[in-house]
Order: structure tokens, then sequence, then C-alpha cells
């Protein structure tokens, strides 16, 4: 079977996953994978890896992500929903590329930001080959953003989109919708959902009557592993005595990843319980400014944004706790990363999230934007006895390993292909 893993960029959240999973289906025998993303750098010079703009905008492909963002400039309600809305009207044909010749699946993971429009997939659909789609959101379902959030107009047929300067029942999102609609009939898009709670709410959408199947994203449990905290805070010269709490996001400016969340909370407990309070040392990774790691009251030990899998790895086992007080979520990797290592998580019951974390069995679960609860939480793992931690840990580890190894999800995938292969 010849599959090919299409993707926008090369780096982020669902890069990685589209990535993880290649790895995952090259363990399979009969499985042959290539890769088209659209711009970024190629991870090898392996010649079943293709980048088609790199990293320029100043190309046919990387102006198409330009003219996608000025379009929506005329509708957008304001600059913090800027990319959070994807028109989908300008993008790159690829249905003569010869990697889409040459497979049997097509599977498209994030798409969107000038890759693939609209009538890009319609070419890819008159192809008569399965597009097996994996969401790493909304948008595949809803009139154009990518969390719907609070609203349920994709239920219906969206329109009077909140994200949009003048919504009204026959806005862009409608007319949006009206042409996924339209692209649906004539395409063979299979929906896969890395999450069952994005598989829901895609089966009970107006596009989608219970088509989407869940399937998570993989992980290299032999690579990311428990290695020990001793020799871990050797590596990154950090304190060997202290409860190190990590947070991680790509950019701490992201106001969805919640770090204020934690900040408040920080601040809850160094009120409530001062003695707990002075035994945290915060660990980050991830871009941010240094005003926003300044009076968090707490020492801080900032690793930046890190692209070695090694010192990701380190940053896990070093720490005691993972914290991700995120407002939107589908099925983080970094969860993924932190239970492969045996590393506990506190996390908001947001998105996939439950899912992934057993309230009080391999971490803390809290309310959506309860700081007190956010603030509980962290107290109660400062204060958790060594065995109970050491359980904690356990369970974490053994969550990884019943469902999120390469060999559980490729083979999955295998038979969602060979699924979507006979439905043709």
């Amino acid at each position: 079977m010849k599959v090919l893993i299409v993707n926008t960029l090369t780096i982020g959240g669902a890069a990685v996953a589209a990535l993880r999973l290649v790895s995952a289906l090259k363990t399979i025998d009969h499985v042959e994978v290539r890769v088209l993303m659209h711009r970024g750098n190629p991870e090898s010079d392996d010649d079943s890896f293709e980048v088609l703009a790199g990293n320029s905008l100043l190309n046919a492909h990387g102006i198409n992500f330009v003219a996608e963002k000025l379009t929506f400039l005329l509708h957008e309600r304001d600059k913090s929903v800027r990319f959070q809305f994807s028109l989908a009207n300008f993008g790159t044909d690829i249905s003569n590329h010869e990697f889409v010749k040459w497979a049997d699946v097509i599977h498209l993971h994030w798409v969107n930001a000038g890759f693939l429009s609209l009538k890009n997939i319609h070419q890819l659909g008159k192809l008569k080959k399965p597009l097996v789609w994996t969401m790493h959101d909304m948008w595949l379902f809803t009139g154009g953003c990518h969390h719907a959030r609070n609203c349920d107009n994709y239920l219906r047929k969206c329109g009077n989109c909140n994200f949009l300067k003048y919504p009204k029942p026959n806005d862009i999102s409608r007319k949006l919708w009206n042409k996924k609609n339209a692209l649906l009939t004539n395409s063979p898009i299979f929906p896969v959902a890395c999450s069952r709670w994005l598989m829901h709410r895609c089966n009970e959408s107006s596009l989608f009557s219970n088509r989407g199947m869940a399937i998570p994203n993989p992980i290299d449990t032999n690579v990311f592993k428990p290695t020990g905290k001793v020799e871990a805070r050797e590596i990154l010269n950090l304190p060997k005595n202290r409860f190190l709490l990590l947070f991680s996001a790509m950019s701490l400016k992201n106001e969805y990843k919640g770090f204020s969340f934690l900040k408040d909370a920080l601040g809850l407990l160094k009120n409530n319980n001062p003695e707990t309070f002075n035994k945290i040392d915060l660990l980050v990774m991830g871009e941010s400014s240094d005003n926003q790691l300044t009076d968090l009251g707490v020492p801080v030990h900032n690793l930046g944004l890190i692209r070695s899998d090694e010192t990701i790895i380190s940053a896990y086992n070093a720490s005691d706790f993972y914290v991700t007080p995120s407002l939107e979520e589908n099925l983080p990797n970094t969860i993924m990363e932190a239970l492969a290592c045996g590393i506990p998580s506190i996390g908001f019951k947001v998105g996939g999230i439950p899912e992934m974390i057993s309230d009080r069995s391999n971490g803390f679960l809290v309310d959506f934007k309860d700081t007190k609860g956010l603030q509980g939480a962290i107290r109660e793992a400062v204060e958790m006895t060594d065995s109970d931690y050491h359980r904690m840990s356990e369970k974490c580890r053994e969550k990884a390993l019943s469902e999120y190894t390469y060999e559980i999800v490729a083979q999955r995938y295998l038979k969602s292909y060979a699924d979507a292969l006979n439905k043709m």
C-alpha cells in the first residue's frame, strides 16, 4: 500500500503528529510512505520527502498564504481572530504531482494557510483516490473557524459567525459551508479525529453525519521514555531538590495556551499555601518575552523554543509535573510526551484532554478556567507522597503503552486505509 502524507508546515503540532505517523507506518513491511508539505525545511535529503515552497513567502506557493490572510482582513472582527479562520480560497494544485499520482491513499493533515484551497481538494477528489483526512482542529466541518468555542452554528449551516465584523445569516461562513457541502458530495473524504471529543463534534455537524472515526496520534515510546530525574536535571543544569513544574507552548503569547491562568494560580498558591509555593521552580519551553516570566514569585528556568527531541525528553524527565491550562485542545502532543516519559499532567477539562488524563490516576483534571481548582491541583501535586507519585507515574507510562505506540496507531490507520479503499 502506498500512502502520501500531506501537511502545510514542517513544524507545529500537526506536523509533529504527521511525521510521527510516517515513522509509525514505515515499521510495516508492506506499506510505502511519501511526504508532501508546503512550507518549511525537509527533515533530510530523502527523495520521498518534498517541501514545495521552502521557507520563502516570495514565490507562487508562499504568496497564497499572504493572499489568504489579506482576503480575510476585509471580514475579520479584529486582529485577534486573524489566524482563527481560513477561507481556503487560495492554494496549489497538487493533483498532477508525481507523489499524488504514485499514491493509493492520500492522507491529508492540516492543509490550510495557503496550501490547499477547496478547489484544490476537489481536484484531488476527482482522482478517485480515498482522501483520509486527519483533523487537528474543527475546520473541516465548520464554515471557516478552526475552533468554534461556544458557538454551535456548525450543527446547522453556519452563518451569523462571531469571528466576522458583520455577522449575518448569509455571511462568508454560510457561503463557505455551502462550498464544503458541494465538495463533500463529489469527493471521497474519510474524516479521522485525533480525539473522541473531536470525532463527536464532527459526527454531530451538519456536514458530516456519523462519518468520522477517532484514531490518536502516535508516539515512539522507545524514544520518549523515563530516564530518571537526577540524570535529566544534571543534563539541563537544573536544581536537584526542588519541585519542577513544566509549562510548554510554541509561544507563551498565545492566550489559548493559558499561561495567564497558571500565573494566577501560582499567585493564589503563594497567598494561601506559602510553604508549598516556596518549594516550586517553573521550567518553561517555548518562545516568551522577558516580562512574561517576571513577577511569578518562583524561580524560572527558561529553555526557550526547543527543536531537539533529546532536550525535550530531558525536560520532561527533569520535571515532576507537566501543567497545561489550555483553553482549546484536540489531543495535545505535549501531554502524550509527558505520559510516555512517566510524568503526570495537570490540565483543564477541555477538548481531548480528559481522554488523556484520568483524574488522580495519571494526573489532575481541573474544571475549565477554574483558577482556584488549578491552584489546588498544583498544591496536591507538590504535597504528594513518594509512593503515590510513583504509582501515578506508572499509570502515565501504562497509558502511553496501551494506546499511543507506533504499532497500535499504525495498525489502526492501516485498517482505515483498507476500509476507505474498499468503499471507492
